[in-house]
């Protein structure tokens, strides 16, 4: 694996041979000579070792010193907790392994405006937040840095890890007296996890309210108030902020509003496992969120195993063991959260020459003169409307409700004739449906298949409106999860419902299909444009709406009504036009 280690140093060479020498030059200083020199390897950190240990006195805690901040890596297997007999695994450290001394290496000088995304396991929090943290901690006692999780309950428990290795680590004391406290409960001002001031503070030459180490949560918005020197982020996207839209867009907001906790001069940094296509990480790697000061400069991907032309291989664990989790975890987790494949979890996608479009437009003649293409598949249709409202007031809206009327032609094709996309509050929401139904009602209505948990804040201005206008129709709440065992989850529906039917060509959608949006002030989009965007790059799509609303339509516990038989055989399906949309500006192509 040499080449992967080589090839991820390369990418940091300038800054680690400038930091390198900064240190080497610093630290020589102390010791009252020329530059230090510092190790590489993990067997010349060893020998050092060695020869500091045959040492005695002032000289030995001397050079212990000046080496435990000069390198992490030394922090880390010789005098921190983590050299314990604990971390030998089959006859080996878990430190003696290039994984811990490249990356605190990265972390020593490259750590600024980075996003480290590490597979699961593979000691992130360990090296970056505990291990990381006491460098800094012991290099520069006056800075401030804030541990930010996905909870506070999170960020205290990396905070408490260092609280220990404080309090229970005599030789911390022993090598900076000046910056640890012998009795860190007692001579601490401030050394306590509980509380609204929870924070660790050391021994330092500032007066800043803020403590040395905080810990502090995104799933509620952060105060403002403390400002620090160093934003530490681990762990803000976890499995429980990524089940649902709502949750990552609140984690994104959080994590956009904790921006105002840095100061001038200072920096931010990641460590994470990924949990979700587009979980908050890909909005600090994208250009076109606004995301404020939490738009990192670099990603540095660490997966379980690399598998490119120059190098093969597990990256930390032995293969036995990756198998093993492999069959723990399933495929999908796997593929994404240890070897940070997000491309793997597209197990399965939809073809694009499976897609079918019509001119809803186009005039079609009949006995008494002439109707819109749409027109003629409504007449020909039974139709059903789908309704997938995001749930809220307007101004907190993050999803999007989506209305669909779809009607069900004779051969059992499915045509999509109307939609609305806004973000709209109950009684907006309930006022579309009801223009919606108006608009096709005349044709042979079917039902409604409302979400139920949108429905619970909009059954009273349904009934309201419904009784006002006399205008009812039938509707049927659909809950996320289905009576039909394994198709509960939201990607089964779209994968397992929704998918098929497009493989099978038996979706029609119109080539072109503008529709207004409140959010956008009256402005228009075109939603077959949207809607195929999605349907295409699903999962990896920011939101997931319209697809999950079409999936509604093949609820197995609803199966759907085709018209009869005797209009299915004079029922002629010549007008479908397939647009290539690969060739812009390319010939359409008559399909039947």
């Amino acid at each position: 694996m040499g080449v992967f280690w080589d090839r991820l140093d390369a990418d940091f060479a300038d800054e680690i041979k400038a930091g390198r020498l900064e240190v080497s030059q610093r630290m020589g200083a102390r010791l009252g000579g020329g530059d230090l020199w510092l190790p590489k390897t993990i067997e010349e950190n060893h020998a050092l070792h060695r020869e500091i240990e045959a040492m005695s006195g002032s000289k030995h805690d001397e050079w212990t010193r000046a080496y435990c901040i000069a390198s992490p890596f030394y922090l880390a297997r010789f005098v921190l907790s983590t050299k314990n007999p604990d971390w030998i695994v089959d006859g080996h450290h878990a430190l003696d392994h290039p994984l811990p001394i490249r990356f605190l290496n990265w972390l020593q000088f490259c750590e600024k405006s980075t996003l480290f995304l590490l597979a699961r396991e593979h000691l992130k929090s360990t090296l970056s937040t505990l291990v990381r943290t006491i460098h800094i901690n012991l290099d520069s006692p006056n800075l401030t840095i804030a541990i930010l999780s996905d909870t506070l309950d999170l960020a205290r428990q990396f905070t408490r890890q260092i609280k220990r290795e404080y309090e229970g680590n005599p030789d911390l004391y022993r090598y900076f007296p000046e910056i640890v406290w012998a009795d860190p409960k007692k001579e601490s001002d401030q050394w306590s996890l509980s509380g609204e001031n929870a924070g660790l503070v050391l021994k330092r030459q500032t007066n800043v309210k803020e403590a040395t180490v905080t810990p502090i949560g995104l799933d509620t918005a952060p105060k403002t108030g403390p400002h620090f020197d160093i934003r530490r982020y681990d762990d803000i996207v976890t499995n429980r902020n990524t089940q649902t839209s709502q949750a990552m867009a609140k984690t994104r907001t959080h994590l956009k509003a904790s921006a105002s906790l840095g100061k001038d001069g200072g920096y931010d940094t990641y460590v994470d496992t990924l949990y979700h296509p587009l979980d908050a990480y890909h909005d600090l790697q994208s250009e076109d969120e606004e995301i404020g000061e939490c738009r990192v400069s670099r990603v540095v991907r660490i997966p379980c195993y690399e598998d490119t032309e120059e190098c093969r291989g597990p990256v930390y664990y032995s293969p036995d063991y990756l198998h093993k989790k492999r069959v723990e975890c399933g495929h999908k987790e796997f593929a994404i959260q240890w070897k940070l494949d997000l491309e793997e979890t597209r197990t399965q996608k939809v073809d694009e020459e499976w897609i079918r479009y019509y001119d809803p437009t186009e005039e079609v003649q009949r006995r008494n003169g002439f109707e819109s293409r749409s027109e003629y598949f409504a007449r020909h249709s039974n139709l059903y409307m789908l309704v997938d409202g995001a749930g809220g007031e307007k101004q907190n809206t993050t999803d999007f409700t989506v209305m669909q009327m779809w009607g069900c032609l004779p051969d059992e094709t499915h045509v999509l004739l109307d939609a609305l996309r806004d973000q709209l509050d109950p009684l907006e929401r309930v006022l579309a449906a009801m223009r919606l139904h108006q608009k096709w009602g005349m044709y042979r209505f079917q039902n409604c298949r409302w979400e139920q948990y949108a429905m619970d804040s909009d059954t009273f201005w349904l009934k309201k409106e419904m009784d006002q206008t006399a205008n009812h129709f039938h509707v049927i709440p659909v809950a996320g999860a289905s009576t039909t065992k394994g198709m509960g989850a939201k990607e089964d529906r779209i994968t397992g419902r929704l998918f098929p039917v497009f493989k099978k060509r038996k979706i029609l959608l119109p080539d072109s299909l503008m529709i207004e949006c409140v959010y956008l002030d009256g402005g228009s989009i075109d939603y077959t444009q949207v809607f195929v965007q999605q349907i295409l790059a699903y999962p990896l799509v920011k939101f997931d709406d319209d697809v999950d609303c079409a999936s509604r339509l093949f609820d197995p516990d609803l199966p759907l009504d085709y018209p009869e038989r005797a209009m299915r055989e004079g029922f002629k399906d010549k007008y479908a036009k397939a647009r290539d949309r690969r060739d812009n500006g390319g010939e359409s192509n008559w399909v039947s």
